[in-house]
């Protein structure tokens, strides 16, 4: 495995998905989109929230709704309200303050 994560990126994302997803989420971070959309969501949960930000809200809103919580603000914004709903009341209240907060700046 050593071998293949250092093989260049583009050479990466032509492998097939079910050998992609049991790289490194390191390796994983540095592909393409819409190879990262191809992913298992059990794989893509792993990533962190500015490699989440990219995806498609389609992608997004699969997402376990722990970590949807954790996106920025502009991420969230172009969510689905069934989604935003689902987030946990302290974490739409964080959300809340902070766009409270980019309004008055």
């Amino acid at each position: 495995m050593e071998m293949v994560e250092k093989l260049p990126v583009e050479t990466l994302q032509t492998l097939d998905g079910t050998f992609l997803e049991k790289l490194d989420v390191s390796i994983i971070s540095k592909l393409s989109t819409t190879v990262i959309e191809s992913l298992p969501i059990a794989v893509i949960n792993k990533l962190d929230s500015a490699i989440l930000s990219r995806l498609s809200t389609v992608t997004i809103e699969k997402l376990d709704i722990s970590i949807v919580g954790a996106l920025d603000v502009p991420t969230l914004s172009q969510l689905s309200p069934t989604i935003l709903q689902k987030l946990e009341k302290a974490t739409l209240r964080n959300w809340v303050l902070i766009i409270s907060q980019m309004i008055r700046q």
